[in-house]
């Protein structure tokens, strides 16, 4: 299983000033891959086309800021916020979905999961949750894993790309190693 870069992202946003930073870093991801940008702005169903205009140029307006890494296309849909996204993940063919940790809108009872958790659940394509200012490309990347074999292969496909895993001569190695678990070094 080959990784390839993302071709369409799909960047979801509430218009908070923290999903402008996963705006941000949408279109700074575009730009290094040369790739498709959709952002897309959920409503509740059944408000009035007035609103709906209000919250595409606002949309648009917020995208402007970023038009010198990306352009992007921007989508206002109606409904559930979740399943919007992964309606429109969908129709676009998007093979990266960008959120933020949480917007403006959230709410406080910690029982309850918010947006990201639910779209990390749920989406069949990676999900990037980006909760810091953008300070140009990625150097470091993390992967949360358990011991299912689907975590596994995750582990073992960036090593079969970049040949070395921090020294270590296999993936698995470097996965015990980051455990606490010793085993074999390179």
């Amino acid at each position: 299983m080959a990784i390839a870069p993302p071709r369409r992202m799909l960047v979801a946003t509430d218009l908070s000033e923290q999903t402008g930073l996963a705006e941000h870093r949408a279109a700074q991801l575009a730009a290094q891959h040369n790739a498709h940008l959709t952002a897309l702005h959920v409503l509740p169903a059944g408000l009035a086309t007035e609103l709906t205009e209000f919250a595409h140029a606002c949309l648009l307006s917020r995208l402007d800021r970023f038009a010198h890494l990306a352009v992007a296309e921007a989508v206002v849909r109606h409904g559930t916020v979740v399943h919007e996204i992964l309606a429109e993940m969908t129709d676009r063919g998007a093979d990266l979905l960008i959120v933020g940790p949480h917007g403006g809108h959230r709410l406080t009872n910690p029982l309850l999961a918010s947006t990201p958790d639910n779209l990390a659940r749920a989406s069949q394509v990676p999900v990037l949750v980006v909760k810091n200012p953008p300070e140009g490309a990625y150097r470091t990347v993390v992967l949360a894993v358990d011991s299912t074999p689907v975590s596994a292969e995750a582990i073992r496909e960036p090593h079969r790309r970049t040949r070395r895993c921090r020294g270590r001569r296999d993936a698995d190695a470097h996965a015990r190693c980051q455990r606490g678990t010793p085993g074999p070094a390179a």
